[in-house]
């Protein structure tokens, strides 16, 4: 303020010339700020914003890596003379995630899980060297659970269900050596039986289909 106080005393300049100089001088500032914007803003090339940088936690001994293709880019980890080691993670090309998982000396190994667009699991089960075993979930997009499947080294052994939007179950049976056996209900989505088959290597022997006469069953 006292900087302008003795601009006014001692200037010879009419009140239209200062008027002026204080236009040009804001021109200035406004034509500075213009090109600043212009040297920050991404430029028009065509070119899209680098990705950001994505990372897991590796463990002691490992390189942190990465991998990426026209529809998913991978982070893991790498240990010398093994191969990966440790955390593994997946992401689309708009940076959503949609897998997780672990190895162990080359090996997938764990808990593994996928995830829909929505951030949702869509299947999650364990790996043992790479194969199947276990329980493993598929879930609706909106998180509901829609089907177990039990496995043993890859191949489907054990109990099998299967369940409606409403959580109601749908079916349910049993896989021996990866293959139908025993009998397999399926009910309908109020909770009444709509079928019984006895299955023997895939294939059904004999089925039932309460209210039906027996001319009808198969």
């Amino acid at each position: 303020m006292r900087h302008r106080l003795s601009l006014r005393q001692h200037s010879p300049r009419s009140a239209t010339a200062r008027r002026a100089s204080t236009a040009c001088l804001c021109l200035i500032a406004l034509c500075t700020l213009a090109a600043c914007s212009r040297d920050s803003a991404p430029q028009a090339s065509g070119n899209k914003p680098a990705a950001k940088e994505l990372r897991v936690p590796c463990p002691p001994d490992t390189e942190p890596r990465t991998q990426v293709d026209d529809k998913f880019r991978e982070a893991f980890c790498v240990k010398s003379g093994i191969g990966r080691h440790g955390p593994w993670h997946q992401w689309d090309t708009k940076d959503r995630l949609t897998a997780t998982g672990t190895y162990h000396e080359g090996k997938q190994q764990g808990i593994w899980t996928k995830y829909g667009d929505n951030g949702h699991k869509t299947l999650e089960g364990e790996l043992v060297d790479g194969k199947r075993h276990g329980a493993w979930i598929h879930f609706y997009p909106a998180g509901q659970q829609r089907s177990l499947t039990t496995y043993e080294q890859g191949q489907r052994q054990g109990l099998f269900r299967a369940w409606y939007l409403n959580g109601t179950l749908m079916s349910e049976g049993h896989f021996l050596h990866d293959l139908e056996d025993g009998w397999w209900t399926v009910w309908a989505e109020d909770g009444s039986v709509a079928k019984r088959c006895q299955m023997s290597d895939g294939i059904e022997r004999q089925c039932e289909s309460p209210g039906l006469g027996e001319a009808e069953q198969k």
